[in-house]
């Protein structure tokens, strides 16, 4: 999935520049700021039949209100969440409970994230989704343990059919 932000001023600008961004990709999905103007865009560009995203979001407020203008997914920003209130973990939890609460036909997409301990939170607390950095994707899947174990995979391996073979070679 491709998201891409407007960032008009007012409601009309932004819809003009949904409009552009869907005319160079019909399946881009428009990234739209919870201000009043963003609203109000959102309900024009949801009404034209684009999907959008609510950016921006620092309360569960916002995120209801995005919905209910035609959001799709929320996107609140965790780690400034975390620098302004303290647990953007808990805000961005409490946004997918309300969805769930009221069967919303929308998803929290977490985003910003300082370290692997916030997705893990954000994952045990239900939320549908993430965008991560590329240094926060690495950490996710590296482990010194997974390393060891995969260096004994290794080392058993040519232990029977020799030093730098691998499967293919046997078979």
């Amino acid at each position: 999935m491709l998201h891409a932000q407007v960032i008009g001023k007012d409601a009309e600008t932004m819809l003009k520049e949904a409009r552009a961004l869907r005319s160079i990709d019909p399946e881009i999905i428009i990234k739209v700021p919870v201000t009043p103007q963003g609203i109000k865009a959102m309900k024009l560009i949801h009404e034209e039949g684009y999907r959008i995203t609510a950016t921006a979001i620092l309360t569960p407020q916002q995120a209801l209100m995005a919905v209910k203008a035609g959001a799709e997914f929320l996107a609140p920003y965790v780690n400034r969440l975390d620098n302004i209130c303290g647990d953007g973990v808990a805000v961005a939890a409490e946004m997918a409970q309300i969805i769930d609460n009221y069967h919303l036909d929308a998803k929290v997409l977490g985003a910003s994230f300082k370290n692997v301990q916030q997705v893990h939170q954000l994952a045990l607390a239900g939320i549908h989704s993430v965008t991560i950095a590329p240094d926060v994707f690495d950490h996710l899947l590296v482990h010194p343990l997974t390393d060891s174990g995969v260096s004994g995979f290794v080392s058993d391996w040519e232990t029977v059919y020799g030093e730098g073979t691998n499967v293919l070679d046997v078979l």
